[in-house]
């Protein structure tokens, strides 16, 4: 035991300096990990959800005409907004929609515009919304953003009001899931 303990204080004495040096790199590491962990859970997030909504939007291309309304911007962009702010919210709006558009290789339609536009629109009323009920703000914000989606395509000129209330009764149905199943869990994740 004691020639252990000899050949632990030799070691020590001889690599005292690189023993404290390591230390200390690790020690702020943790502290730089656990002061910006609401910015490493916010990256991650923003890189799930838009994979997610990329692979989620790739039946628009792989069966056109089927009108199937299935995105995760409206969820995540309140969650962001009411746990990070403004900013943050904004910037999952539009840069999930843009990259699942444009990966999916969609080309940028009017109608993808009134779709941003609400985005962002949600994104700055959001952060201002109480997390106490998720679900209910979810569903009203839901709701609001499907109308506005909805008349601002007729008024951009989709005439096809069948395929069109598909697009808000689908969408409506998917977030519905979402708000009731998974945003609390989520939202506990991210605060």
């Amino acid at each position: 035991m004691k020639r252990i303990m000899k050949d632990c204080k030799d070691f020590f004495y001889k690599h005292d300096k690189q023993i404290i040096a390591y230390s200390i790199i690790v020690i702020l590491l943790f502290i730089l990990v656990f002061a910006y962990m609401n910015l490493v859970k916010l990256i991650i997030f923003i890189l799930i959800i838009t994979i997610s909504n990329t692979f989620m939007r790739f039946y628009k291309r792989a069966l056109p005409g089927i009108p199937l309304e299935f995105e995760l911007t409206i969820f995540s962009t309140v969650l962001i907004g009411i746990a990070y702010g403004i900013w943050p919210a904004i910037f999952i709006a539009i840069f999930s929609s843009l990259c699942a558009d444009f990966l999916n290789q969609n080309i940028m339609s009017p109608f993808s515009l009134v779709s941003l536009g609400t985005y962002i629109l949600i994104a700055l009323v959001s952060p201002f919304l109480s997390s106490s009920n998720i679900f209910v703000i979810g569903m009203v914000i839901v709701v609001i953003a499907n109308l506005i989606i909805f008349f601002g395509n007729i008024a951009m000129g989709y005439h096809d009001q069948i395929k069109n209330f598909a697009y808000s009764a689908t969408n409506i149905f998917f977030n519905y899931f979402l708000f009731k199943y998974l945003a609390v869990f989520i939202l506990g994740l991210l605060m």
